[in-house]
């Protein structure tokens, strides 16, 4: 497994580079359409990321908490769980493709290397 912090400029823009990727797959059933992780991966949508600035307000009944900034981007941790040299079925083709042990090409401008990450796989 290895693992992946991504940070894209929306949720429509992680969506999209997941999609064009095939690490986000679109199932229709009943008329009703689903988005699904990979078999090869899983992806955990962080979202807008939140860090306090520091300081602290007050409630209009006197309790203090600590004003919240919003970091840039909107956050997906990415887990990419195939093995090196194994295959499954394309759904498109039915034809037998080799699963990718790494991140595809296209998806390390997205790779961002937080100190301390707000969320983490368990």
């Amino acid at each position: 497994m290895i693992d992946y912090y991504l940070k894209f400029a929306s949720e429509e823009e992680a969506k999209e580079v997941l999609f064009d990727n095939d690490l986000l797959l679109e199932y229709t059933n009943d008329e009703v359409t689903y988005l699904s992780a990979n078999p090869i991966a899983s992806i955990d949508y962080v979202g807008i990321i939140f860090k306090p600035t520091g300081k602290i307000l007050k409630d209009k009944e006197g309790l203090e908490y600590p004003e919240m900034k919003a970091l840039d981007g909107y956050h997906v941790n990415l887990r990419i769980t195939s093995l090196p040299n194994k295959t499954m079925i394309d759904a498109d083709t039915g034809e037998y493709v080799e699963i990718p042990s790494t991140i595809p090409d296209n998806l390390l401008p997205y790779i961002v290397e937080p100190t301390s990450p707000s969320r983490v796989w368990a």
